[in-house]
């Protein structure tokens, strides 16, 4: 039985360097050994008419709830401003805020 024809198994002389027997160039790694943030060779863009529908979108998401927003935010307001007026829970609502500000924008995306 011989393991070299299984078709299983990749062929053993496979070797990825060129064939020049130069080993290819590989990008930039930090000390880590994680790969460094690389440049695009041609910038992401799309047209301005995309921003003001975006915002278009969220003025029509507040004029249809006007009140559930301003209760959202009259709350959210409400906390902070007592939470944070409390030294120790203050720095740890802060940081916890991100994730009350996340729930506000999945709330948003289950809306639009």
């Amino acid at each position: 039985m011989s393991i070299s024809n299984s078709p299983d198994l990749p062929d053993p002389n496979v070797s990825l360097q060129s064939p020049n027997r130069i080993p290819p160039s590989l990008p930039s790694t930090d000390k880590y050994g994680d790969p460094l943030p690389q440049l695009l060779s041609e910038p992401r863009s799309c047209e301005a008419a995309a921003g003001i529908s975006w915002l278009t979108k969220a003025a029509s998401m507040i004029k249809q709830n006007f009140l559930l927003w301003l209760g959202i935010s009259l709350t959210l307001l409400f906390v902070v401003g007592i939470l944070g007026s409390i030294p120790i829970i203050g720095f740890i609502f802060s940081l916890m805020g991100l994730i009350f500000v996340g729930g506000i924008m999945k709330g948003c995306a289950e809306r639009a």
